[in-house]
């Protein structure tokens, strides 16, 4: 301690404050920091006591000082790191010399001339000491000449080619040349030490000693020779404390100490520069160095507040004009920002960075938020990130502030808030993309997906022990998000690999198969291949019962077409398929793999491909649990596919193993005792059908007592129907039905006489077995389509009673069947073909009370309603019959434009309603009888009568039904017919004469020829029609005949005969519809319509001018 004393009372000693305490008593290191375990010399202590100030300008040199690293582990999915060592990145610009940059001839030329000079002259010349400086430069551009050669741009490329096509021999032989450039450049430079260590023993009082120091001591450092540097520079201080070099070798010193962890020693000397110094070149960055040695010390506030000095000498006028300016404020703005995490208050640190630099403040805020992550201050980070985002909050970098917030949050272990914020990263990932420039948004991209990645996967590994379904299904849902935002990632690979094991211990079976699938479409021979592919199979597994559907009967020789796969059902048998081919035949489950594909393939008959996966299960697994049932799915694929010989072999290889037990050396037994039975087939595989029959009949004759006597009737009566011998066939069916009607092949047997009858067009003898049939066999599932045809048959041949029996027994057992409303409906029809119309009006009634309510009969409630009203009109209540033509127009008024648009042949009922309506009313017209005493009054009533029946009838032609449309046109023209007769025969009034009455006659049939031209036109529109529709019935012939007597013009058609037979004359073909919009033109509806509407005037008119 008095030696410190005596020191501070040096004229230009460092006034160190409170750190001189320390140096004397020795540094103690503050937790996390390493200090060099020595106390400062005295030499130390008087050399910053003997320093003066600076009194030339100095030049600057470099310090090196190692980056960060930055790694990432991709197999792993680890979060990337950044190793943020507390240490400055800015070099120190120190003085240097500027060299000749001679060619390396002339440079070598130069050095022997040198040498051969300082040989020649004695110590005494005055210029002897320049030869040995030219010497020693002259060694030191040599050195770093090779040292650029060594680094040369073309042998590093060289170098780094080699290593990515993986030609190591070249790439060790470019590595050896590239040494021998730096062991080399070494030998130079120890040759420039050299040289300037014998100028400093020659001439040690030399003008220039201060120079020779400074550089040797410069590249003894750059040789690694620290010690001797220092020492160099110790010298310089003592020798020459006046010179320009002092500065430099201070801050030399400086580095020194630091770069041993001594940062009270090494801040001693920097203080030294920017004290003593103010206008020296490393006077900004001996304040930055002292700036990191407050920090290494743990006396953040003093660091920060170097940093911040540094920041105001750039921006000053002698910091302006220093080359390095900009790089020294950057990099202390950058590292005032460490010294901030440790000290300052994060919602106050914008606010202080817009102070000190605000054309970068929100890069310093950035950074301050990424170091309080690094630190674990991550509430801090969050809300600095926060602050960044409403700082900017339209700009794209918004999407890396929320970024880091994942990131912070995610190392908090908050996982729902994780999720939240992930949530909001990928709605601004998504939303983005347009504003960012390519280059930012790619390497955004990169870091969005490592993020979503390393979270998704570490919840996963976390999630597994112990087990948690919470934090499973959070990893699953990220998962989810990877792969729909990157399925072009360089690591969709594994994570969907690593997606699909994770839905797998969910018990997401379906899922997870669907994902083992894709890992192995991504890549059919990758790392996980083998795996994907095992457990895609075993997934399926768990999702589908292979178990289901039983071993096929062999009775049943028709209906084993191949039936197509479901979608699921494929999928597995493709993943077994693909483990068989991925795993080989020794792989873990192999054999189940082959028994489920097969089992599938057989379900759906595909027997030729069942066939090699159960011959594989029986021939090499035979102790597998389901070798067995292999065994019988193998036998019976034979079987069903008649390949008898392969049957009875495979029969014989089985008897005799461990196979051949129980059920199934039964069957083996029944095989091969049933080799003749089997022959016969071969006549079949051949198309031999006749001799396939012949052969199964006359085993039938050889073994009556066979339990195979049922199938071989029955194959013999397919085979001869397929050969067309329909003689033989059935009586091969009758045989069966009759000698084994109990037998399941018995109501097959009985219902195919039926078809076969039907086949013949013998519709009686058809209907005959099909009711047997259904009589018979009441619950077997041909029985709806056998009672179908034998009502439909006995309805066609009259036999209407056998008819109404089976359409009832056919309600009975099928109630909710599809076709039970239009076999309820035809029962009624039967009635009216029968002509009991009082059961007719019962059937329908009951009929309205199940099916008036139900949009889907609607077409058959309007039958219904109609039948009832012409049952009623049949036996003259007509009052009843109207009312009930009116109900079926008002239902049909009542319905929507949808249901309108489904009917069928409800409208053509309809248009019958409307018809019958105008019907009436033209009655009624007749009934009106004109005599003189009532000739004014009854005729008007005549009139009208006439106008209301055309308007009807107009209604029924715009319902555009093409037996309707004739008979509307057929009764318009009857309409203008009677109403001509009507005028000719209207008795003469009272008090005429004869010549009266003879002129009031003539004046009549005037009147009554226009009446008649228009009757004359509606019968003409009334066979146009016809003759446009192809359409001829009674009305049309009812419309010529009227023509034959009205029109003497008129010629009789043969054509107009010709009329439709295959359609019921209240319905529509298909094609109607369409045909009427096509020809929309040749409807009348329009001038009807308008004829209607001025009927009654124009016929009063006609009243009026005949009275007169």
């Amino acid at each position: 301690m008095a030696i410190l004393n005596k020191l501070r009372q040096l004229p230009y000693a460092l006034q160190l404050g409170s750190r001189s305490a320390s140096i004397g008593d020795g540094l103690k290191p503050n937790s996390g920091v390493r200090f060099a375990n020595h106390c400062p010399s005295l030499t130390i202590l008087m050399l910053l006591a003997v320093v003066p100030g600076p009194t030339l300008a100095q030049q600057n040199a470099a310090a090196t000082v190692s980056p960060a690293d930055r790694t990432s582990s991709i197999t792993t999915f680890e979060s990337k790191k950044t190793d943020d060592v507390a240490g400055p990145k800015l070099k120190a610009e120190l003085r240097q010399k500027q060299l000749s940059r001679q060619s390396a001839e002339k440079l070598d030329e130069t050095i022997e001339t040198l040498k051969e000079l300082i040989a020649a002259s004695s110590d005494q010349d005055p210029d002897k000491l320049d030869y040995y400086m030219n010497l020693a430069d002259s060694y030191w551009e040599k050195s770093e000449g090779f040292f650029e050669l060594a680094y040369d741009e073309q042998l590093e490329q060289g170098i780094y080619d080699a290593d990515r096509s993986g030609n190591a021999l070249e790439a060790e032989r470019l590595r050896a040349q590239q040494q021998k450039l730096l062991n080399t450049q070494n030998e130079f430079r120890e040759k420039t030490v050299d040289t300037y260590t014998a100028i400093e023993q020659k001439f040690p009082n030399a003008p220039k000693i201060d120079e020779v120091l400074y550089y040797l001591g410069m590249h003894q450092m750059m040789a690694k020779r620290e010690e001797a540097g220092y020492q160099t520079y110790v010298r310089l201080v003592q020798k020459r404390p006046q010179s320009p070099y002092i500065p430099d070798a201070l801050v030399n010193i400086g580095e020194y100490f630091f770069n041993r962890n001594d940062f009270d020693t090494a801040l001693a000397f920097y203080e030294k520069v920017f004290t003593g110094f103010p206008t020296s070149n490393v006077y900004g960055f001996a304040l930055y160095k002292a700036g990191w040695c407050y920090f290494n010390m743990g006396e953040y506030d003093q660091s920060l507040d170097k940093f911040l000095q540094v920041v105001q000498f750039s921006d000053s006028a002698a910091g302006s004009q220093l080359k390095n300016r900009i790089e020294l404020r950057t990099e202390a703005q950058k590292d005032l920002v460490r010294a901030y995490s440790m000290t300052g208050n994060p919602d106050k640190a914008m606010m202080f960075f817009k102070q000190i630099a605000p054309d970068i403040h929100l890069e310093l805020g950035q950074a301050l938020a990424d170091m309080y992550v690094g630190q674990g201050k991550f509430d801090g980070a969050v809300k600095l990130y926060r602050q960044l985002i409403n700082e900017e909050p339209s700009s794209y970098k918004v999407l890396r502030y929320q970024r880091k917030i994942v990131t912070a949050t995610y190392k908090t272990q908050n996982k729902p808030g994780t999720v939240k914020e992930v949530q909001r990263m990928l709605a601004l990932y998504q939303s983005v993309g347009a504003s960012a420039p390519a280059d930012w948004l790619k390497e955004e991209k990169s870091e969005v997906e490592g993020e979503l990645r390393v979270i998704a996967t570490t919840w996963h590994k976390e999630a597994e022990q112990p087990y948690n379904e919470e934090t499973m299904g959070r990893a699953a849902d990220l998962y989810r998000e990877y792969l729909r935002l990157f399925p072009e990632g360089e690591h969709i690979y594994p994570i969907t690999m690593n997606f699909a094991i994770l839905l797998k211990t969910l018990k997401k079976f379906d899922e997870a198969a669907q994902q083992f699938d894709r890992v192995i479409d991504l890549d059919p021979k990758g790392k996980y291949s083998s795996e994907a592919a095992y457990f895609a199979m075993y997934s399926y597994y768990r999702v589908l019962d292979i178990n289901q559907g039983s071993v096929k009967s062999g009775s049943d020789a028709e209906g084993l077409t191949e039936l197509e796969i479901p979608e699921l059902e494929n999928k597995m048998i493709k993943a077994c398929e693909r483990y068989i081919d991925v795993a080989g035949p020794d792989g873990e489950d192999i054999a189940l793999a082959h028994f489920a594909a097969g089992k599938l393939y057989y379900n759906y008959n595909h027997f030729d491909k069942a066939i090699p996966h159960l011959e594989k299960m029986v021939g090499e697994y035979k102790s597998h649990p389901n070798s067995p049932d292999a065994a019988k799915l193998l036998l019976s694929s034979f079987n069903l596919k008649h390949e008898f010989s392969k049957l009875e072999d495979w029969a014989v290889r089985l008897a005799g193993t461990n196979l051949a037990s129980g059920e199934l050396n039964t069957t083996i037994t029944k095989i091969r005792d049933q080799a003749e039975f089997n022959r016969c087939f071969d006549f079949e595989q051949t198309k031999e059908n006749v001799r396939a029959g012949d052969c199964f009949m006359a085993y039938a004759a050889k073994y009556p007592d066979t339990e195979l006597l049922d199938r071989a009737l029955f194959n013999a009566a397919v085979n001869y129907t397929r050969a067309k011998r329909v003689e033989k066939a059935l009586i091969a069916h009758g045989e069966l039905y009759n000698k084994r009607n109990n037998s399941t092949l018995a109501p097959k047997a009985l219902f195919s006489i039926g078809e076969i009858y039907r086949s013949l067009a013998i519709y009686s003898e058809a209907s005959s077995y099909y009711e047997q049939f259904v009589h018979n066999h009441p619950k077997d599932p041909n029985v709806e389509q056998a009672l179908r045809y034998a009502s439909i048959f006995r309805k066609a041949l009259g036999e209407y009673d056998a008819a109404v029996a089976n359409y009832s027994r056919y309600l009975t057992l099928f109630p909710k069947s599809k076709q039970a409303p239009s076999v309820n409906f035809d029962v009624g029809l039967i009635y009216e073909k029968q002509k009991n119309y009082k059961e007719l009006e019962k059937h329908y009634s009951k009929f309205l009370q199940i099916y008036q309510k139900s949009d889907a009969d609607i077409d058959l409630v309007l039958g219904a309603m109609l039948k009832i009203g012409t049952a009623m009109w049949t036996r003259k209540d007509y009052k009843k019959a109207l009312s009930q033509f009116e109900s079926v127009i008002a239902l049909y008024n009542g319905l929507t434009p949808e249901v309108r648009a489904k009917l069928r042949s409800g409208i053509g009922y309809v248009a019958e309603a409307q018809f019958m309506l105008g019907e009436k009313v033209l009655m009624d017209s007749r009934d009106i009888k004109l005599t003189s005493t009532n000739l004014e009054t009854a005729f008007k009533e005549k009139v009208q009568r006439i106008a209301d029946a055309r308007a009807l009838f107009v209604k029924v032609i715009e319902l555009q039904q093409p037996h309707w449309v004739i008979a509307g046109l057929n009764r318009v023209g009857l309409a203008y017919e009677e109403l001509a007769r009507t005028i000719e025969e209207s008795p003469a009034p009272k008090g005429l004469n004869e010549d009266q009455k003879a002129l009031y006659r003539d004046d009549l049939a005037v009147k009554a020829a226009g009446i008649k031209e228009k009757a004359i036109a509606a019968y003409n529109e009334c066979l146009a029609t016809a003759r446009q529709l192809e359409w001829f019935n009674d009305y049309a012939d009812q419309a010529a005949a009227s023509l034959a007597k009205l029109d003497y013009a008129f010629k009789f058609i043969k054509e107009y005969r010709v009329r439709p037979t295959h359609y019921q004359y209240n319905s529509s073909p298909a094609s109607f519809r369409s045909h009427v919009t096509r020809n929309s033109q040749s409807w009348p509806t329009r001038n009807m319509v308008v004829e209607a509407r001025t009927l009654g005037d124009s016929l009063g008119t006609v009243w009026e001018t005949t009275a007169r």
